[in-house]
């Protein structure tokens, strides 16, 4: 776990808003990672920037501990920690692309969405940091939004392109993505 400053304006000031322990986050995700990747903390503490109002994670994973939390199979298949199947390499699998008009308007999706519309109610170009597999930015695709999206997993990255059209996506950090200043909406 690594402490940072602001992702959004480089301040190191911040104060706590929440924490929740690890335990209670989500168990099926913490059995995950405790078994494949990186020991999770005992909490995780959600900050808000001085300057800003970002709220963010601080301390958070860094990229190789990220790497290691997020197994590529969560991306291509639906064995994945939503429903600890990953623990049971025995399970039947079935595509993502199976499943692609389910994965798009899930309930995780049409929430977020929802979130959005209420703020922005209009269309426009919207930026998914940590996109995954792109089955949320094809829902806001769907609803007239022009859709972008950032994430680590070259894995995430080709499945929201081959599987969810989304051909706006960059592997890699968002600071390497080099995007213009002002150039979304959302």
């Amino acid at each position: 776990m690594e402490r940072v400053d602001c992702s959004f304006c480089g301040s190191g000031e911040s104060r706590t808003r929440y924490v929740v322990r690890a335990a209670d986050y989500y168990p099926e995700y913490m059995n995950a990672a405790n078994i494949l990747g990186p020991t999770p903390p005992e909490n995780f503490t959600v900050v808000e920037c001085g300057h800003c109002g970002l709220l963010y994670l601080n301390p958070r994973y860094a990229g190789a501990e990220l790497a290691a939390v997020y197994p590529d199979e969560q991306y291509t298949t639906r064995r994945g920690f939503q429903t600890a199947k990953i623990l049971l390499r025995g399970c039947a699998e079935a595509s993502v692309a199976t499943h692609r008009g389910e994965a798009v308007r899930s309930a995780k999706n049409l929430m977020r969405l929802g979130q959005i519309v209420r703020h922005k109610p209009a269309p426009g170009r919207i930026l998914d940091v940590g996109c995954c597999n792109g089955s949320f930015l094809a829902l806001m695709g769907e609803q007239g939004w022009d859709t972008w999206g950032v994430d680590f997993s070259a894995t995430a990255i080709a499945t929201a392109r081959s599987v969810f059209g989304q051909a706006q996506t960059f592997c890699g950090d968002l600071h390497e993505a080099g995007y213009p200043d002002r150039h979304f909406d959302v």
